[in-house]
């Protein structure tokens, strides 16, 4: 089956107002709020810009970030509002000078790793702010060699600035013509099979399911001799059969859905399990998968093997349920072998004395400590 995976390519320049109201639009009211309590200051900045006869100067409202390029998709609100009150409102000291292209014959100028500085001085009703006129896009410049310029740009900076993740860099290779042919394989994959993530896939509108990281869901679809890889034709029914089984909340959690799928794809191995497993679905009673909390599923795992553990944690949990009604284990260690081959002596401990011992897992509920991806290092200001 071949499926297209050419992206057009576009160039769309957003004022800072446009950004928030998009992207971020509750922020400005939690500014408000802080506002009223005294912690951030928003009639202005808290200083001067510093030097500033010597510094190239421009109004905000002429200000604009291309939405193909910069990090739009991954805002990070609580940083910026941590870094507001720490400092009272928006400190021109700290900001430093943000370096911009200019645009032939326009008055307007795009941001290379302004995003966040500019968002603070927006909602703290800073008006101009410092920079530095990179380079200049010619006025018969084409899109191509306009998203060119800023990715090299927005590469360069962000290489020793703050981290930015990995889902974000993978809209930005798409919309900007940069992809791999990987990435090209992914969104096809994701396509083919129903799934919306950010901007690869299925489009959101018709999506069986829309989540915004890729959260380790490569493992499903890349490569063909991992443990958790399904082969697309089954893993677009186990979807299909998902967006019957599970509510939109598995949205908030890809990788307890990916290891759903890898159970339901890969390890039922006839309709009696399949249809017990959408049964212990639905079982909020001891044992059953409604009784657990769902950040219980993928916390406290092995390092860089989220789904394979949460995986193994779904098949120990279910096969106990169906041992208690079957009087006999419906899983065996030689059916993990490929799982248990990339797991640390703990795990393999754990589901030994899970399935061979018989021992019950221990449940205590947990809280989510957020997805890895979202925990970016602090962004540069």
């Amino acid at each position: 089956m071949t499926v297209s995976t050419e992206t057009e390519l576009k160039v769309t320049l957003l004022t800072i107002p446009e950004v928030i109201e998009k992207y971020a639009p509750n922020l400005p009211d939690k500014i408000k709020a802080c506002a009223k309590e005294g912690t951030i200051k928003i009639n202005g900045a808290i200083d001067e810009i510093p030097n500033k006869k010597k510094k190239d100067i421009m109004q905000l409202d002429v200000a604009r970030i291309i939405e193909q390029v910069q990090r739009v998709d991954d805002i990070e609100e609580g940083k910026i509002i941590e870094n507001l009150i720490r400092f009272g409102g928006f400190c021109h000291n700290l900001a430093l000078v943000g370096d911009v292209f200019g645009f032939e014959g326009e008055e307007y100028k795009s941001g290379t790793d302004t995003l966040h500085r500019w968002l603070m001085a927006y909602l703290c009703g800073v008006t101009e702010v410092a920079v530095n006129e990179h380079d200049v896009h010619p006025e018969d410049a084409t899109t191509e060699e306009i998203l060119e310029k800023e990715k090299v740009a927005f590469d360069a900076r962000n290489k020793y600035n703050a981290k930015v993740s990995d889902t974000s860099k993978k809209r930005v290779n798409k919309e900007t013509g940069t992809w791999s042919a990987k990435e090209q394989t992914q969104d096809a994959t994701l396509k083919s099979i129903g799934i919306h993530i950010n901007s690869y896939g299925a489009s959101q509108e018709s999506a069986y399911f829309v989540f915004k990281t890729f959260s380790e869901f490569e493992k499903l679809i890349d490569n063909q001799n991992h443990p958790c890889y399904v082969d697309p034709g089954i893993l677009s029914n186990s979807v299909k059969y998902f967006s019957d089984e599970l509510d939109k909340g598995i949205e908030d959690n890809p990788r307890l859905f990916g290891a759903l799928c890898v159970v339901y794809s890969n390890y039922l191995k006839n309709k009696k399990d399949r249809d017990a497993f959408g049964v212990w679905l639905e079982d909020k009673s001891n044992r059953g998968f409604g009784f657990y909390d769902a950040n219980w599923w993928t916390a406290k795992v092995q390092h860089t093997r989220n789904m394979e553990n949460t995986t193994l944690r779904i098949l120990c949990v279910f096969n106990e349920y169906r041992r208690v009604q079957l009087k006999r284990n419906i899983i065996e260690l030689t059916d993990l072998k490929d799982l248990l081959s990339v797991m640390n002596v703990e795990t393999n401990q754990f589901v030994q004395e899970c399935i061979v011992s018989e021992t019950p897992v221990s449940y205590s509920p947990t809280v989510s400590c957020g997805d890895d991806e979202s925990l970016d290092d602090e962004f540069n200001i």
